[in-house]
């Protein structure tokens, strides 16, 4: 099959969508995950692993802004964002980490290695061997802790890479 008349050869999933909606690009999400996702995480959940991986372009852990995230999750508000992220990093689903460039926090990076590791788990494969480090981020070690009422900064950070 040939498109727009470039006699270029359409690639499969242009075949399947068509080119005009594959121009602001494609997510490559496993069907495993989409699979076992009713089983590990609630559909707001799914939807936020669905939108942060619109952001994962390479190796690296993406790390878009709660806002952007928030934007494309139908609007919810930064805190919306921080309470699905917590229901994620509880679960053991995800692993929370900071970037800092010239001493400054940046925006949160998030690695999704803990939620293919299940998924791998529940499907009876193997889990993914640690990935090396392409940039040093302080991950978080322990889900936050909260009380009713205050506010809690008990998280701990260490130093390390993926």
């Amino acid at each position: 099959m040939f498109n727009d008349g470039f006699n270029k050869e359409m690639t499969h999933v242009e075949v399947i969508w068509g080119t005009p909606i594959l121009d602001e690009g494609f997510t490559p999400i496993p069907n495993l995950i989409i699979r076992y996702a009713s089983e590990l995480m609630t559909p707001k959940e799914f939807q936020f692993i669905c939108v942060l991986a619109t952001f994962k372009h390479d190796s690296r852990d993406p790390y878009p802004s709660q806002e952007t995230l928030g934007k494309y999750l139908g609007g919810i508000s930064e805190r919306a964002v921080r309470k699905i992220v917590d229901g994620l990093e509880k679960k053991g689903l995800i692993k929370i980490g900071y970037r800092y460039v010239d001493g400054k926090r940046q925006n949160a990076v998030y690695n999704l290695k803990p939620l293919i590791d299940r998924v791998l788990e529940l499907a009876g494969e193997s889990r993914l061997p640690d990935a090396k480090p392409t940039e040093k981020i302080y991950w978080k070690t322990e889900p936050k802790k909260t009380t009713t009422g205050t506010k809690s900064s008990a998280t701990t950070g260490t130093k390390s890479s993926a």
